[in-house]
């Protein structure tokens, strides 16, 4: 798994490409939880577009940082992953307990087109 950040004025991007899966959690979890605690923007935009593949120890950890982000004060916005992947984060509702965008562009903007 890939793992990079971008600061924006109002947000800490995180964008993941490979696989998150049991073997991969831990290091998303950790890497994740470090950067969010080195920063105060007010968002955590977690962009998940070039995922392969997600297991549900992979989703287990998406959620773990949505309640991370909240136990911080943040908000966290989801870009979900394509394909395969996606059936997983659709399979567990995610766009009911989060804000689901269609783009990073749309998820930095705070606009409510969601992804349905």
């Amino acid at each position: 798994m890939q793992l990079e950040r971008e600061l924006t004025k109002d947000a800490l991007v995180v964008r993941a490409s490979g696989e998150l899966d049991m073997r991969t959690s831990r290091q998303f979890r950790e890497t994740v939880d470090g950067w969010l605690e080195s920063t105060d923007r007010p968002r955590l935009v977690l962009n998940l577009a070039r995922l392969e593949f997600l297991d549900s120890t992979g989703l287990g950890a998406i959620l773990g940082r949505r309640r991370r982000a909240k136990e911080l004060g943040r908000e966290m916005a989801l870009i979900p992953p394509t394909g395969v992947a996606r059936a997983l984060v659709d399979a567990g509702a995610l766009a009911q307990i989060m804000s689901v965008y269609r783009s990073e562009r749309l998820a930095l903007a705070g606009e409510d087109e969601r992804h349905g």
